[in-house]
């Protein structure tokens, strides 16, 4: 019933990625040639002669996560968080890391699949998208749009770039 939710969600293709093998350096020699360096979220390199840009553009190509700014960014935040309070502390006030909720969701104790669904969502935006090595906080926007509901129009990809 969980993994359904997931799979009918905006995420839900990511499930059906084939694997494959990362080339580090290739990946290093692609960023070796990087010329015009942190400029306006694109990455410019040079290769053969050839100038090549990968921005947001490509970034939503490839990702297939919305990159683009519209009305459907803007979210009915819940007055009460039901996940924070449930899962994690009844006041909200103290800020979750990255650490916590994985061991939260390894716990499995849901009292709704539902639960355990936006609570996936939470771990796989956090630990998938977002996939830097940090053990920051976790903004509780991110804990509101998914319990609104909205995730599924909202630029993800945007606030990865």
């Amino acid at each position: 019933m969980q993994l359904q939710m997931f799979r009918a969600s905006c995420f839900g293709y990511f499930l059906d990625l084939p694997q494959f093998k990362i080339r580090n350096q290739l990946i290093h020699c692609i960023l070796l040639r990087e010329v015009v360096p942190g400029r306006e979220r694109k990455l410019w390199v040079k290769i053969n002669g050839c100038l090549l840009r990968f921005g947001i553009g490509e970034f939503a190509v490839i990702t297939g996560l919305k990159c683009v700014e519209d009305d459907t960014t803007f979210y009915d935040k819940p007055d009460v968080n039901r996940l924070l309070k449930e899962y994690f502390i009844g006041d909200g006030k103290k800020a979750i890391t990255r650490g916590q909720l994985l061991d939260r969701f390894k716990k499995k104790d849901w009292k709704l699949d539902e639960d355990a669904f936006k609570m996936a969502l939470m771990v796989f935006v956090h630990h998938f998208i977002f996939s830097d090595a940090n053990n920051h906080g976790i903004n509780k926007d991110d804990f509101d749009i998914i319990e609104s509901g909205q995730y599924q129009t909202y630029t993800w990809g945007k606030k990865v770039i």
